[in-house]
């Protein structure tokens, strides 16, 4: 008997035992449902965790890498909130496809300085109305929590901000409700998830003309968060269950309830910094479970499979996810913050991908008296020509090619697929072009260029190409030298 037969006589046996056992436990349905019910409620706070935590790690990884910097740390210091703006503007607009809803500094007295999402509204105390900056200031450690404020709630991770050992003042990180549930979503596209808070801790603490970021529950002491709800597309029976649930149901700790056989409503209670109820996550699920509840007994033994094949899906997505994210970091990471161009860590991650059949034209370049320019017009101006140098050399690049930072004021590049010729009139463009890059003080750059033919040896391409820089130095620079 061959293994797979044998597999199917297995298989039918299991199925039509667990319809005899489950036909027999019919009686027993009501327990089975709870059961059911509280393994939905465990699976989705299990999943409502590990996203609250996944985002937790990409807003320390933001914190670390963009905004703990000296140069943030020192604007902030001298209270710049223009150019503190300028600087982060961008990522700001680019971590709000990610779902991040508020990128707000404090000063060390509570008052507001910067709120990214509402830039000019600054100034105000948030004494009493933020308990999660005042847990900041005492301890002077960061904290991760749920809070409402003057305009937006969030999921907040507050850090404290210190420059040259001194306290200076704190920054959020924040994320929407929505942010949770459009990662939720990609484990239950079905599923509605939405926030819900108490109608008297918002009043308390909004601005009076931030009150269109809430909708009103009929017959409720909640409000619906606005941009959670209408992101989800209801039918009037699912909008008509979540307030009849909302209005009439303990919402106040974690529960599952089934309606009418075919949903089941999820409460996730939620509290505020200091351990306070303020609202619930609430969950809607569309349930086959409830709405075909015999024909599922009668199948136990394939729901069975199902259900862990359904895991083994989610928790490979969820890996999946976790990976993106990470590769998400790790590009960022790649990149020199000045320049805005790669760095070496990214040159190590481009030569592992080279085609050994191609050869490679590698073009090293230096700033010629960069050290000067640094001496006589300061570091800014340094680091100004540098932007500049970087930026001209990029006009120069393939979609294929890499340039790199290779130290303080030298670049290195690699052009697959191009001979000896082509790379040298490259270069001379680029040197060319770098004369032009600024009015007020000359700027030239000196050239080493050569031809990897095995990439294999690419390394000691890079040292020829590193001696042909010095010849072109040695030789009078601004200058192209070949080997």
């Amino acid at each position: 008997m061959g293994y797979a037969k044998e597999f199917f006589i297995s298989f039918i046996f299991f199925t039509i035992s667990s319809f005899v056992v489950l036909y027999i436990i019919y009686n027993d349905y009501n327990s089975e449902q709870e059961l059911y019910l509280q393994k939905t409620l465990q699976d989705e706070s299990k999943l409502f965790f590990v996203v609250k935590e996944s985002l937790i790690v990409l807003s320390d990884v933001l914190f670390k890498e963009r905004i703990n910097q000296s140069e943030i740390k020192r604007v902030f210091a001298r209270r710049d909130r223009k150019r503190l703006y300028e600087l982060l503007k961008d990522d700001y607009a680019d971590l709000k496809q990610l779902g991040l809803r508020q990128l707000h500094f404090h000063l060390p007295n509570m008052q507001s300085f910067l709120r990214f999402h509402r830039p000019k509204k600054y100034g105000d105390s948030l004494k009493g109305v933020r308990s999660g900056i005042e847990l900041v200031i005492q301890t002077k450690k960061a904290v991760h929590c749920f809070e409402e404020g003057r305009i937006f709630n969030g999921f907040r991770n507050i850090y404290p901000i210190f420059y040259k050992n001194r306290y200076i003042g704190s920054v959020e990180i924040s994320f929407s409700p929505y942010a949770i549930a459009r990662l939720m979503q990609h484990y239950f596209p079905n599923a509605f998830y939405g926030l819900v808070l108490k109608k008297d801790v918002v009043d308390k603490k909004l601005f009076s003309d931030e009150k269109r970021n809430y909708l009103s529950i009929p017959n409720s002491k909640y409000y619906w968060d606005k941009v959670s709800f209408e992101k989800n597309r209801l039918t009037p029976e699912e909008k008509k269950i979540l307030d009849e649930v909302i209005a009439k149901y303990d919402i106040q700790k974690s529960n599952a309830f089934a309606i009418k056989h075919k949903y089941v409503v999820i409460t996730l209670p939620i509290q505020n910094c200091v351990g306070r109820y303020v609202g619930d996550f609430i969950i809607l699920h569309p349930s086959k479970y409830l709405l075909k509840h015999f024909y599922l007994f009668v199948k136990y033994a394939l729901i069975s499979l199902l259900l862990l094949t359904f895991i083994s899906i989610m928790l490979l997505l969820y890996l999946k996810q976790i990976r993106n994210n990470m590769l998400a970091l790790e590009k960022a990471a790649l990149k020199d913050p000045l320049t805005k161009i790669a760095n070496r860590r990214a040159y190590k991650y481009f030569i592992k991908s080279l085609d050994q059949k191609q050869k490679y034209g590698i073009i090293y370049c230096d700033i010629d008296f960069f050290k000067r320019i640094n001496d006589t017009y300061g570091h800014d101006k340094g680091d100004e020509i540098l932007q500049k140098v970087a930026k001209t050399l990029s006009r120069f690049i393939r979609k294929d090619d890499l340039l790199a930072r290779w130290g303080g004021e030298e670049f290195l590049m690699v052009l697959p697929n191009i001979g000896l010729e082509d790379v040298k009139n490259r270069a001379e463009k680029m040197r060319q072009a770098i004369e032009n890059i600024s009015k007020d003080l000359p700027v030239s750059c000196s050239f080493g260029v050569t031809v990897c033919e095995d990439p294999t040896h690419i390394e000691e391409c890079i040292k020829r190409a590193d001696e042909a820089l010095y010849s072109a130095k040695k030789r009078g620079r601004n200058r192209v030298e070949v080997i």
